[in-house]
């Protein structure tokens, strides 16, 4: 699993630590917000066209964070199991470890890029910015990129 913050503990289990994934960044570490549920047909609408935007853009975010091409379900599904179902998960293999070979699986020159913007004389954040331009990394983000850069060089 990822990173966890301690929240606090369950009025209802008061023995049980409650944790809170913060390995996620941007819009996919905050709870979406929408408008008061109402009675009336033009906020109802409202309200609709809110929560599809908003899991449109959760979505689109879930699947460059797992850097999976947008609309392919089962890949994302798997993904998605493997990181929180611990049935899916490789017995002694820590995530960090199988990470790091998904994404060199996938994006093999991705690092090399990266740093030859870097030895080119651009700031990582440029780097990523410049890379993230380029034809094969259309799925990644300018931020996915730099990232993964600093966990790779960990």
């Amino acid at each position: 699993m990822g990173k966890k913050d301690v929240l606090g503990t369950s009025d209802e289990f008061p023995n049980v630590i409650l944790l809170r994934d913060v390995s996620y960044e941007g819009i996919l570490s905050v709870p979406y917000d929408l408008p008061a549920p109402s009675r009336d047909l033009q906020k109802s609408k409202k309200r609709l066209a809110a929560y599809q935007y908003e899991m449109g853009l959760r979505i689109t975010a879930l699947f460059q964070h797992y850097l999976v091409p947008f609309g392919d379900w089962p890949t994302l599904a798997l993904k998605l199991a493997d990181r929180h179902v611990p049935g899916f998960k490789e017995k002694g293999v820590r995530d960090t470890q199988r990470g790091r070979s998904t994404l060199l699986a996938k994006f093999p020159k991705l690092f090399d890029d990266v740093k030859r913007e870097i030895a080119m004389g651009l700031k990582v954040d440029a780097a990523c910015k410049k890379v993230a331009r380029m034809r094969r990394y259309r799925v990644l983000t300018a931020p996915s990129i730099k990232r993964r850069y600093y966990e790779f060089k960990k």
